[in-house]
């Protein structure tokens, strides 16, 4: 069968890359031809009204300070000729990694170019990662509404990232979710929000495609030999909070450990410019699975780097990265994967002293258990999409 897929491939950033790399491996394995649809932008996309977009985005309070927080931070940048530089050796590594190894289709560059390619297809599969979240929902990309009959529209491990979806864009979501032929999502969370929606089919929840396969089968895309040659504490923050940072910083005093980092991931944080005794760049989705299992811990804020931190059977700690009550929040991916592993114990909730974090940290983790569950979540996984694709 030849399958689509629609996923942030394009996004520089490691779970992104990777997770839409582990989608069309795992389809691969199953027997099917795997074709990433190459994309521009998804609000190139869109349909409806980029003012009424923009004035429900920049409706949120939290969303308007993250974007001052950013503009900030872009200013400072801006002076930096090191880091900007530093930033095109990381970009190149990002785009290095998906054309070496995501299968694309000829570039999209309208809808009816996508309505087009999809014809080709016998269905088309969209996921994982937050694909899903109310402000991706309006850019109307993810919900494969250009897919038309008798093609299938399958999900696989989508994520709304959030627990609500706004009362404005109800109606939408609960349409193009009944046009789906199977839907699965990564948190127990999704399978709320779509039963309070009214959908007229049920969901289920399945493993992050990251966790489909195991830390040895993850090594045909990363080199056998560590690339830090000593052992360190990495971490791995893509939040501003400082500490975070502080606390990182008491796990080395305690240690004798230095920090391997990744500075300003996903904006330009000022405290990460003095954070850190290796402050790498030259890091794309191949050598950041190195740097992860070859940590003697791991300290971050992030899904995937949780998610490899387990695969790798690491001593980790995993933080909030959006403070309780944040609309941006996506904390409740991370709460629902460590609930379904029992590794809740490794969410770290206040802040904490060196002693405490050592301790915390050194807390043992029965990774055979944690191995049976994911063995298991595995074949219901493998399972969905073999139905999902009949």
């Amino acid at each position: 069968m030849r399958v689509g897929i629609a996923s942030c491939y394009y996004n520089r950033n490691y779970g992104s890359m990777l997770q839409a790399y582990a989608t069309q491996k795992i389809l691969e394995k199953l027997g099917h031809e795997a074709v990433t649809f190459q994309c521009l932008n998804p609000i190139k996309y869109m349909t409806q009204s980029k003012v009424r977009y923009y004035f429900h985005k920049f409706c949120s309070l939290d969303i308007v300070k993250s974007k001052i927080r950013q503009y900030k931070g872009k200013k400072e940048a801006v002076n930096n000729s090191e880091y900007l530089s530093d930033l095109i050796i990381r970009n190149e590594k990002f785009d290095d990694f998906y054309k070496k190894y995501i299968h694309l289709s000829e570039q999209n560059k309208t809808r009816e170019d996508l309505t087009r390619l999809s014809l080709t297809m016998n269905a088309v599969v969209v996921g994982s990662d937050m694909l899903w979240h109310p402000i991706n929902i309006e850019h109307d990309y993810f919900t494969l509404t250009f897919v038309p009959e008798p093609v299938k529209r399958i999900s696989y491990a989508t994520s709304f990232g959030t627990t609500f979806i706004p009362k404005y864009q109800r109606k939408q979501a609960r349409d193009f979710l009944n046009r789906f032929n199977a839907i699965s999502v990564r948190e127990q969370s999704g399978v709320k929000v779509i039963e309070e929606l009214g959908v007229n089919k049920p969901a289920k929840v399945v493993l992050d495609p990251t966790l489909l396969f195991s830390a040895e089968e993850w090594m045909v895309i990363q080199e056998q030999s560590p690339i830090v040659k000593e052992e360190y504490i990495f971490c791995y923050f893509l939040g501003v909070n400082k500490e975070h940072r502080r606390m990182a910083n008491n796990l080395k005093e305690k240690t004798g450990l230095k920090i391997v980092t990744l500075p300003h991931l996903d904006e330009y944080v000022l405290g990460d410019e003095n954070f850190g005794d290796y402050q790498l760049y030259k890091v794309g989705p191949s050598e950041f699975v190195n740097l992860i299992r070859n940590a003697e811990y791991v300290l971050t804020d992030s899904f995937h780097g949780t998610c490899f931190s387990i695969l790798n059977h690491k001593k980790f700690l995993t933080f909030n990265r959006f403070q309780a009550g944040n609309t941006q929040s996506t904390n409740t991916r991370i709460d629902s994967l460590l609930g379904m592993m029992n590794l809740s114990s490794r969410r770290v909730q206040s802040y904490s002293c060196g002693d405490e974090l050592l301790s915390l940290i050194e807390e043992n983790i029965d990774y055979s258990i944690v191995d049976l569950i994911l063995d298991e979540e595995r074949t219901k996984a493998e399972e969905y999409l073999i139905q999902a694709l009949k």
